[in-house]
């Protein structure tokens, strides 16, 4: 009986490697690769900023007040920059003085 099991598990493993060599399937041809976006790196010199939450203070802070009123028409300096006593700061809008200086001229006229 032994000898008979022997036999007959030797052919069933004879007959699957047959079935398993005989139905051999082609392997399917590689996908081509995909194709990704590519860019050129090249080098160059750049500056890098960091921002900071700050306040910043001049060692001699100067507070400015008109002496007439009226509205701004022109920045003449730049902020932080250097000026000198009796440099004009801003120009301000003249209408409202040319208007009273025309007025008063005529007035002085008129008499």
């Amino acid at each position: 009986m032994n000898n008979i099991n022997i036999i007959r598990n030797t052919a069933f493993f004879a007959l699957l490697c047959v079935i398993g060599c005989a139905t051999k399937q082609p392997v399917p041809a590689p996908a081509p690769p995909e194709t990704l976006p590519v860019i050129e790196i090249s080098t160059a010199s750049t500056t890098t900023y960091t921002d900071y939450p700050a306040s910043i203070e001049g060692t001699t802070d100067v507070e400015i007040r008109p002496q007439v009123e009226g509205f701004l028409k022109q920045l003449l300096v730049n902020e932080g920059a250097y000026v000198t006593a009796g440099q004009p700061l801003f120009k301000i809008n003249e209408r409202l003085y040319r208007e009273q200086l025309n007025s008063a001229a005529a007035s002085l006229n008129a008499y």
